[in-house]
C-alpha cells in the first residue's frame, strides 16, 4: 500500500493531541493515541535508512485490491509476493517524503514533555526527510507508477513541501522553514472547493499559517475554504444535513472539513461561532443525529455499520465476498461510507 495515505492520517491524529489534547484525556484515550502515533513514527524512522532514502510504498496495488481476504493470508492463499518501492535522489518522491516529515515533526511536539529522547530523533528525520523532499523534487508517481491507478497525486507535491516545512516551522520555530512554508504556499494552487485529504493539504497548511504569522492572506484563504463549506456556500446538503461533497467517502470529506473548522476556531477564532457550529453539525450526524437515528462509525453508538467494505474486517478465507455473510470482524472506530 502506499505511505502517503495512511501518513496524511497519522498527521492529523497527531495534530489533534496537539491542540485538542483535553479531549483525549477526558476520553481516557491519550495513552491509546501515542502508541498508535509511536507505531507509525517507528515505521517511518525505520524506512528512513539514509537521509535521501525513503520507502514509498510496501506491495503491488493491483494484486492486492484484487485479492478478497485478510492481507495475513495473501501469500499463503495465492503466492502474491509482495514489492518494496525505495525511493531516492534518482527516483524522487516528494508527496510521501514531505508528509513523512510533517508527521514526525508533529509527533515530536506531542512527545517533547514525555519522551524527550524520542521526540528528538523524530524531528531529526523528519528534518532528513523534508531536505531529501525539497531537495530532490519529483512527484512519487513517477517513481511509483502502480499506485497511479489508486493513489495518484492530482494536486502534485508543493501542497506537501508547504505542509511539511509549516509542521517543521511549528516544532522548532526556525525562520528558514517558514520562509520556505510561505514561499511553497504561494507556488502551490489554491484548492478552496475540496477538501483536506491524503492528496490535498493546501487549506490545512493555510490553516496553520495563519496562525503562525497572522497574515490575513492565510486567514482569507481557510476562511474561503470553510465558507464553501458552511450552509448557503457551494456544497450541497443532505436532506438530513450531512455535507455531501463526493460519492466515494463522502463523510470523510466532510469529517476532516469539520476538524479543520474546529482547529480554525481553536487557534485563529471563531467570533460568531460559525465554524464549531458546522464542525458540532457533522460530527454529530455521523455519531447518530441523522434521519436514520444510527451511528455511522463501527463499534460505537446505535445501530452503527456490521458491513462495512473491508476486506480484513470481512475475513473472507477463501476470495469470496459473500463467504462469510456477514464481516467475522469489527472494525473498531471505521466511518461508514
Amino acid at each position: 500500500r502506499s505511505v502517503l495515505p495512511i501518513t496524511s492520517a497519522m498527521t492529523l491524529l497527531a495534530w489533534s493531541g496537539i491542540d485538542f489534547m483535553d479531549g483525549w484525556e477526558r476520553a481516557g484515550q491519550l495513552d491509546e493515541l501515542e502508541s498508535a502515533l509511536r507505531f507509525h513514527a517507528d515505521w517511518c524512522i525505520a524506512a528512513h535508512p539514509e537521509p535521501d532514502v525513503f520507502c514509498g510504498q510496501v506491495g503491488q496495488g493491483g494484486p492486492s485490491h484484487a485479492f478478497w481476504g485478510p492481507p495475513e493470508i495473501h501469500e499463503i492463499a495465492t503466492g502474491y509476493q509482495p514489492r518494496i518501492w525505495w525511493l531516492d535522489a534518482d527516483n524522487p518522491g516528494t508527496e510521501p517524503a514531505a508528509e513523512a516529515a510533517a508527521f514526525l515533526a508533529a509527533t515530536s511536539m506531542l512527545l517533547a514533555s514525555t519522551d524527550a529522547a524520542y521526540a528528538g530523533e523524530c524531528l531529526a528525520h523528519a528534518r532528513d526527510l523534508y531536505a531529501f523532499a525539497n531537495e530532490h523534487r519529483g512527484s512519487y508517481v513517477d517513481s511509483i507508477p502502480d499506485v497511479v491507478p489508486f493513489y495518484n497525486s492530482w494536486s502534485g507535491y508543493l501542497d506537501e513541501l508547504a505542509w511539511a516545512a509549516t509542521w517543521l516551522h511549528r516544532a522548532t520555530g526556525e525562520a528558514t522553514y517558514l520562509s520556505d512554508a510561505e514561499n511553497h504556499f504561494a507556488a502551490a494552487a489554491p484548492d478552496p472547493n475540496w477538501a483536506h485529504s491524503w492528496d490535498g493539504k493546501i487549506n490545512g497548511t493555510a490553516l496553520l499559517l495563519d496562525h503562525l504569522t497572522n497574515d490575513p492572506l492565510y486567514r482569507a484563504r481557510i476562511e474561503e475554504h470553510l465558507d464553501h463549506w458552511l450552509p448557503g456556500g457551494g456544497i450541497r446538503y443532505t436532506p438530513g444535513g450531512l455535507a455531501w461533497l463526493d460519492t466515494w467517502g463522502s463523510l470523510r470529506y466532510a469529517a476532516n472539513t469539520a476538524f479543520l473548522a474546529f482547529a480554525h476556531a481553536e487557534l485563529n477564532g471563531d467570533p460568531d461561532g460559525r465554524y464549531r457550529t458546522f464542525g458540532e453539525a457533522q460530527i454529530d450526524y455521523m455519531l447518530g443525529d441523522n434521519p436514520r437515528s444510527s451511528s455511522y462509525v463501527c463499534g460505537f453508538g446505535e445501530n452503527p455499520p456490521v458491513n462495512p467494505h473491508h476486506r480484513g474486517a470481512h475475513g473472507s478465507w477463501n476470495n469470496d465476498i459473500e463467504d462469510p455473510a456477514p464481516n467475522r470482524h469489527v472494525l473498531w472506530g471505521e466511518i461508514g461510507r
